[in-house]
């Protein structure tokens, strides 16, 4: 018998118990002569010769669950027979058994509590009993949700899904919010004791619990005390693993999971007509003439947190949008415009999607009255956002602490998604790619106000609900992820420092610098 699979022993059966056998439900069993190929997401497996026993276990398990002492007949065959078939057949379900659905049943098995589905190529699946004693509580990483109408309990540590199909099953994942032993799990859940210990022992097989170390007054368990898992919040590991591949089954990558129809969010989103301020536009052979070498802009970028008090002119600011977030062209996807566009621009972004936006919030600029703006990137203009002086103030102070600045920023430029140009077209790394092109957005803006001699500071952190307010949006349609101050370095000295007449500069008083947000 291969060393990792079932142990044939194990008890198939009890009193209240019924461990039952199924395929998940996207594997398709094909026959044929002498062998049997088995269709998942992570390709074909070929059982070669199984013998007619194991045939018919499979094509069964393609329906729908299976008792094993049913297909073996104990009740009515020699118990040496039932043993061997049982062995072969547990050798060949551990060849499977990243293809196998375990369930546990009660009544006689016409309930079916709880199924551990495995979600992963490499997943393995091995309840053991638990000791009396011992206590058990879910992983802190652990997350339910409902699923096609199943409470579903997931964690990124575990490469199975475990089904609660029945009340009772979620009353036990949630009696193990905190550390119980098995004995008293069955004084409060109740039920059949021998039915309440093989649940824990597929929350445990399956990782969606952790066993503490038996015999310490206040329970120590493993992931708490393990140096790499400390580190990791369980969002983020969550996050990190539903992104990437190799321990999930969902949907991954462009599968367009709205519809083959056109994206929702068009391509440029449609701004106010009324009171646009075009912007400066550089000719750029003068300014690949004038820059520094790439090399030098790449070693001087810094972030700066101490500006002049004399603030970037608005042509600096229009060449510096120009140069970095332009719109430098549509392309209809497939040649027809009635499917939709995808965009050009000096930043790459995950399919050309490109479904960042990007306003200006002003407390001074020469030339520019303060006030909030959206920047409409295939115009090349800014568009002026009703805001009330109060929130903008907050905004900038917010920026202000978060940069850690003695004065509230000249400028602060906001970038916020779009998010159903994103998850129009991918499943799985829809976010990982808004997140990816954000950071690509703000090195260009780094690399840009480098070469241009003016400083600049991204924000580890945006006040979506903030945001939200002043830019008048729905968080969950267009929410911030991303922002950055921009001013002129300290030291750098420009002529005739004052705002123009007839003009005023914000007047958001300096806050003090207590914390970082």
């Amino acid at each position: 018998m291969a060393a990792d699979a079932p142990s044939p022993t194990a008890p198939q059966t009890g009193g209240a118990v019924r461990q039952l056998w199924s395929l998940r439900a996207d594997v398709l069993v094909e026959t044929a002569d002498r062998a049997l190929t088995l269709v998942s997401r992570w390709g074909e497996t070929v059982v070669r010769s199984p013998g007619p026993l194991l045939r018919d276990s499979l094509l069964r398990m393609q329906l729908g669950p299976i008792w094993l002492d049913n297909v073996l007949d104990v009740e009515r065959r020699p118990q040496a027979q039932v043993v061997a078939e049982r062995a072969a057949m547990m050798l060949a379900l551990g060849r499977l058994e990243h293809l196998v659905v375990r369930s546990l049943a009660a009544e006689g098995g016409g309930r079916i509590l709880m199924s551990a589905e495995p979600v992963a190529r490499a997943a393995r699946f091995r309840p053991r009993p638990v000791a009396d004693g011992v206590p058990v509580r879910l992983s802190r990483f652990a997350t339910l949700r409902t699923v096609g109408g199943l409470l579903t309990a997931e964690s990124p540590l575990a490469l199975h899904r475990v089904l609660l199909h029945q009340p009772e099953a979620a009353m036990l994942v949630a009696a193990l919010a905190g550390p119980r032993t098995p004995e008293a799990l069955e004084e409060l859940v109740g039920g059949p004791p021998e039915l309440v210990r093989t649940a824990v022992s597929y929350l445990l097989a399956a990782g969606i619990a952790v066993p503490g170390r038996e015999g310490v007054p206040n329970p120590v368990f493993d992931e708490d005390d393990d140096p790499v898992l400390r580190m990791w919040p369980p969002g983020d590991l969550a996050f990190h693993s539903a992104s990437t591949l190799g321990r999930h089954d969902g949907d991954f990558g462009a599968t367009y999971p709205l519809g083959a129809g056109p994206n929702p969010e068009p391509a440029v989103k449609k701004r106010a007509r009324t009171g646009r301020i075009p912007l400066y536009r550089p000719e750029l052979k003068e300014v690949q003439a004038a820059d520094a070498p790439f090399t030098a802009v790449l070693e001087g970028r810094r972030s700066h947190r101490r500006f002049d008090p004399d603030p970037p002119t608005v042509e600096e600011l229009g060449e510096l949008l120009f140069r970095a977030l332009r719109i430098r062209a549509q392309n209809a996807i497939g040649g027809e415009a009635e499917a939709g566009y995808l965009l050009d621009r000096p930043y790459p972004a995950g399919g050309a999607v490109h479904e960042l936006e990007f306003y200006v919030t002003v407390a001074r600029c020469r030339g520019l009255r303060p006030g909030v703006y959206a920047y409409d990137a295939l115009r090349h203009e800014l568009v002026p956002v009703p805001s009330q002086p109060q929130d903008r103030c907050d905004q900038l102070a917010q920026a202000q602490l978060a940069a850690e600045l003695e004065n509230p920023p000249p400028l602060l430029i906001t970038v916020t998604a779009r998010f159903g140009r994103v998850f129009w077209k991918y499943s799985g790394i829809g976010y990982r790619l808004v997140l990816q092109d954000t950071g690509v957005v703000l090195q260009t803006l780094y690399l840009v106000a480098t070469a241009m001699g003016l400083g600049v500071c991204a924000l580890g952190a945006v006040d979506i609900d903030r945001t939200s307010r002043v830019l008048d949006l729905d968080w969950r349609v267009e929410s911030g992820v991303g922002a950055m101050v921009l001013g002129r370095p300290r030291g750098v000295v420009r002529p005739a420092p004052g705002p123009p007449e007839g003009e005023t500069w914000g007047n958001c008083a300096p806050i003090a610098a207590t914390g970082v947000v």
